[in-house]
This record gives C-alpha cells, sequence and structure tokens, in this order.
C-alpha cells in the first residue's frame, strides 16, 4: 500500500482482523463514529508504513488516547 495506495489481500485481512480485535477489547460497536475513526487511524498507520498487528494496536491505542482532530 505504500508506493501505489493498493492493499494485498492479506494486508487486507491483517487490517480488519485488528480493527475488530481492538473494538471488540475496547467496547466499541461497528458503524459507530469511535469504530469509523480508528479505522481511518489504523489506514493511516498502515500508510505510513507500520505493518505488524501489535505495532498496528499499539499505534491505535496511542492515537486514540489523545484527542481526535476534525477535518
Amino acid at each position: 500500500m505504500h508506493t501505489n495506495d493498493y492493499a494485498s489481500p492479506e494486508q487486507l485481512d491483517l487490517l480488519g482482523a485488528t480493527l475488530e480485535a481492538y473494538c471488540r477489547e475496547h467496547g466499541i460497536s461497528e458503524g459507530s463514529e469511535a469504530h469509523e475513526d480508528a479505522a481511518r487511524i489504523l489506514l493511516d498507520l498502515f500508510k505510513s508504513g507500520v505493518e505488524c498487528a501489535d505495532c498496528l494496536t499499539k499505534g491505535l491505542s496511542e492515537a486514540l488516547q489523545k484527542p481526535l482532530k476534525v477535518a
């Protein structure tokens, strides 16, 4: 995804599984604003080169501890 903005099926699976696990653990409902925020943050982390599930989860946790910026 880094050079051509495409993710392989395996990478998409990783992102989806990471998002689902994080949201389940933190009581975030699918389709909620918090769920969408978490998905956006995960994609930003992934685009920046973070590809390890543990690193994605840690980055997501750290990002959600800070106030989210409204675009």
